[in-house]
């Protein structure tokens, strides 16, 4: 099992962003997560999964306005690649399956080359992980743990009307943030611990920051879907890790422009 085990210093922030499926990217919606990211100081960016698309090399069918050779595929996430570079070294990127999908095409097409790295992987200077077609990989901090989320539904792609729910009942002894199923959602429960404590643990699903049409030969036209990400901040508390979670959600205004709202301001 792959697990990136952490240690967050007191009052780091992370931010948490998935399922931007480029070359399917809502690049507005996206450059206001960025913002948001900057302008709180957040020292780590997690990709958490489906940062690529694939879809050139997919079994679904393609999208006729997508790229058509998976170079120019891999070259509309470079710019983004470039930020997360800037936000210094303590970045990780979390394959999620649609990473997976370049793994499969090699196991099934070209079995000598199956092994090889995402191409677009040598711009980042973070750290993959990257668990081909067997593992789903994990960040770790504390009782926190990040993952892409398919691995709660390995056989398909239906979710509950809330995710949350069906994540936490399958991993109740901790608090997970994945992606994967584009839609905003939040559960929580308590439980007494060994001394007699009240404790919480949670579950959180992000949205994604595709294109919604860009999906909708597979989902149809009527995916609850959600555009969202996570901001975790870090404190030392008993010399133990704690942190808070917050959503930031984005929005639409009346001419279906995309909008957050985030302390007390309106990011467009």
């Amino acid at each position: 099992m792959i697990i990136e085990q952490r240690k967050p210093k007191d009052g780091e922030i992370w931010s948490i962003l998935s399922d931007i499926h480029f070359p399917h990217a809502d690049v507005p919606a996206l450059k206001i997560a960025i913002e948001i990211t900057e302008k709180i100081g957040a020292e780590s960016i997690i990709l958490n999964g489906d940062i690529m698309d694939v879809s050139c090399l997919s079994d679904h069918e393609k999208d006729p306005d997508a790229p058509k050779k998976f170079d120019k595929e891999c070259d509309s996430a470079r710019w983004f690649i470039n930020w997360v570079n800037t936000r210094g070294t303590s970045t990780s990127w979390i394959f999620g399956n649609h990473e997976r999908r370049w793994h499969r095409y090699l196991h099934r097409r070209t079995p000598e080359l199956y092994g090889q790295s995402l191409p677009v992987t040598a711009w980042f200077k973070g750290k993959v992980l990257d668990g081909k077609l067997s593992e789903f990989p994990k960040i770790r901090a504390g009782n926190l743990v990040i993952e892409h989320g398919d691995s709660f539904w390995p056989r398909g792609t239906f979710t509950p009307a809330n995710p949350a729910v069906n994540v936490l009942d399958k991993a109740p002894d901790q608090t997970t943030i994945i992606g994967h199923v584009h839609k905003e959602s939040y559960f929580c429960r308590n439980s007494l611990d060994d001394k007699g404590i009240r404790r919480t643990h949670a579950a959180h699903s992000s949205g994604h920051f595709s294109i919604p049409d860009s999906h909708s030969k597979y989902v149809g036209d009527y995916a609850n879907w959600n555009q969202s990400f996570r901001l975790v901040t870090f404190n030392n508390v008993d010399n133990k890790i704690r942190f808070n979670i917050t959503p930031v959600e984005i929005h639409r205004d009346s001419k279906n422009k995309p909008y957050a709202l985030f302390q007390g301001k309106a990011y467009r």
